[in-house]
């Protein structure tokens, strides 16, 4: 009879133990993206800063080179938002990915992030396959 208290107390420190992890890694998370928009957002581009990319041949296709004053801000090798590390398939697709980020960046829209209907109208392949 002095098992059934045992056990449950055993369940008891288990189900506290994987809650206790639970709040360990949403907290984890939390803080993580914190720093990273905190990191982001400090990385900001003066206006007298002179913006311009680079397209460039990788070995999953084409990516681009954002530079603030000669030097790479953002290097993308893949088409972002995606999730494959493919890049695009063609030049022209990037040259326009680019120059949208390149938009973003000079009219200050915050974090000069290409949306999938964006990339969609970049680069037609994506919405046919559905990658």
């Amino acid at each position: 009879m002095n098992s059934f208290p045992t056990m449950n107390r055993w369940i008891m420190i288990r189900v506290a133990h994987k809650n206790h992890s639970t709040v360990v890694l949403l907290s984890s998370l939390i803080i993580s993206t914190g720093i990273l928009v905190y990191t982001f957002s400090k990385r900001t581009i003066k206006k007298s800063s002179r913006l311009s990319s680079v397209v460039f041949s990788g070995l999953n296709g084409w990516g681009y080179d954002i530079l603030v004053d000669d030097s790479v801000f953002i290097h993308q090798e893949s088409i972002p938002a995606i999730g494959n590390r493919k890049g695009f398939p063609e030049k022209e697709q990037a040259e326009k990915a680019a120059r949208l980020v390149l938009k973003k960046l000079e009219n200050n829209e915050g974090l000069p992030t290409l949306s999938r209907f964006e990339l969609e109208e970049i680069c037609p392949s994506l919405k046919q396959h559905g990658q």
